[in-house]
């Protein structure tokens, strides 16, 4: 039987879990948290965490998180799935969960945006799936170096 997410305000021992069990294989290692130490400080400590992370549950699981950052009509959105989950059909539903929950508490939103590494196409394909369009591509500094990036963009209204 199919049970729905639960999106509520991460908690500090699943903010640890995530920085420090979550490990991805191959390049997919760069979304590694230990990978950028701004990253890791970030989502273990509270007061950089604010209230913009939420974990996302399924069957009393957890199995991803979001970041949301809003500005006017407009909110960033980051997210991660579970290591073990990813790659295996279930991004869709999961990226439709964080969506549906932004806009629930944001009904004035007007757009919704992501970047996502350029080397990623496995996330670039689904993201345009649920309706998001490449804006711009740009190089950004994380993890030690510089990354080609996709800015990309979901009109909602």
């Amino acid at each position: 039987m199919e049970h729905k997410y639960i999106i509520q305000l991460l908690r500090q021992e699943e903010a640890i879990e995530i920085a420090d069990e979550w490990k991805y294989s191959s390049f997919y290692s760069f979304y590694d948290m230990s990978a950028d130490p701004e990253d890791y400080e970030e989502i273990v400590t509270p007061e950089l965490r604010k209230n913009n992370y939420f974990g996302v549950h399924k069957n009393g699981d957890l199995i991803g998180f979001y970041t949301v950052e809003k500005s006017g009509a407009t909110a960033e959105i980051g997210f991660g799935m579970r290591p073990d989950l990813t790659g295996k059909g279930n991004g869709t539903g999961f990226v439709q969960a964080i969506i549906e929950d932004v806009i629930d508490h944001n009904p004035d939103l007007v757009n919704l945006k992501l970047e996502v590494a350029c080397f990623n196409k496995r996330a670039i394909h689904l993201y345009e799936k649920l309706g998001f369009k490449k804006i711009n591509q740009h190089l950004q500094v994380t993890n030690g170096s510089k990354y080609d990036f996709w800015l990309m963009e979901k009109i909602l209204k």
